[in-house]
C-alpha cells in the first residue's frame, strides 16, 4: 500500500476517517509548491473548485442529506 511516498505492508496499514475539509487542505498542500509544485494557475482553479465549491456543497448536505441527495439523483439520471 502507498501512503504518499513511502509503502506499508496491508497488515499494518491503519484506517482513518477523514473529513472532506481535511482531504481538500492535505490534497492542496500535496499539490502545492510544498509538494509537487503544481502551476500556479491549476493550483489556484483546484483552490478555487474545492474551497469554494465542494466545500459549501458538502456544509449544504450535512445540513439536509435526504433533501439535496434525492436532488442529486435525480439529476443525475437524466431518464427519470
Amino acid at each position: 500500500m502507498d501512503c504518499g511516498g513511502f509503502t506499508l505492508p496491508l497488515d499494518q496499514a491503519v484506517a482513518k476517517v477523514v473529513t472532506v475539509q481535511e482531504a481538500v487542505k492535505t490534497f492542496l498542500e500535496w499539490q502545492g509548491a510544498a509538494g509537487k509544485g503544481m502551476e500556479r494557475d491549476t493550483l489556484r482553479r483546484y483552490t478555487v473548485l474545492l474551497n469554494k465549491r465542494l466545500l459549501p456543497f458538502c456544509a449544504e448536505i450535512r445540513k439536509s442529506p435526504t433533501s439535496k441527495l434525492s436532488m442529486i439523483s435525480r439529476h443525475a439520471n437524466p431518464f427519470n
